[in-house]
């Protein structure tokens, strides 16, 4: 059965790793956010070769940035989307808690924090037009209160926003009629990435 997709930071890492595998079956549609969509050469080359795939602009940390996003989007899936990954996220500093900025801690927050935030808001109403509704958040055991991991270098700007984001996707996105579906965990370059899928009703 196909399904539609849309990938949040689809040019590198693990967003790309995600487009690449769902756009493997060509009865899927997938549509990847890029920040820099000029810069992204390796993803343009994947559409290129793989007709299922389209490129959209996206900064999650804009507001009307996620709502273009979402407009486009809503072009390319007339019926609707099935599932929304937001995988965009930043790791820039691996200073000590007093040795950051707060410009450093705001940055993270916008884009790690209220960046998922900001992508389910402007995409909801397309999600509702699909039963499946699938809510997918990349996260990580850097913001765990529960499960904390002995990191070898410190985390402070990345883990404060990851622990914001586990809190909205654990409680908070409950309220906008969402539950928890399922929880799986893998492996990344920053010890445990933690996605968390929400099905929204």
């Amino acid at each position: 059965m196909s399904k539609s997709y849309f990938v949040s930071g689809g040019n590198r890492g693990i967003g790309f790793a995600l487009v690449k595998l769902l756009s493997s079956d060509s009865q899927n549609t997938v549509i990847a956010g890029a920040r820099n969509v000029e810069g992204a050469s390796e993803l343009k080359k994947w559409a290129d070769l793989h007709s299922n795939v389209n490129i959209v602009s996206l900064d999650v940390s804009i507001a009307a940035s996620n709502e273009g996003a979402a407009k486009e989007a809503a072009r390319i899936l007339p019926d609707g989307l099935d599932v929304l990954i937001a995988n965009a996220g930043i790791s820039k500093s691996y200073n000590t808690i007093l040795e950051s900025s707060d410009d450093l801690y705001y940055e993270h927050f916008t884009v790690n924090t209220l960046g998922p935030i900001r992508i389910f808001r402007a995409f909801k109403s397309l999600l509702d037009k699909k039963s499946t509704k699938h809510f997918v958040v990349v996260s990580s055991a850097a913001g765990s209160l529960a499960n904390n991991i002995d990191f070898p270098i410190s985390t402070s700007c990345y883990g404060l926003s990851k622990a914001g984001l586990n809190l909205a996707e654990s409680g908070g996105l409950r309220d906008c009629g969402c539950s928890s579906w399922s929880r799986r965990n893998r492996h990344g370059l920053s010890g445990f990435e933690r996605c968390q899928v929400q099905r929204c009703v």
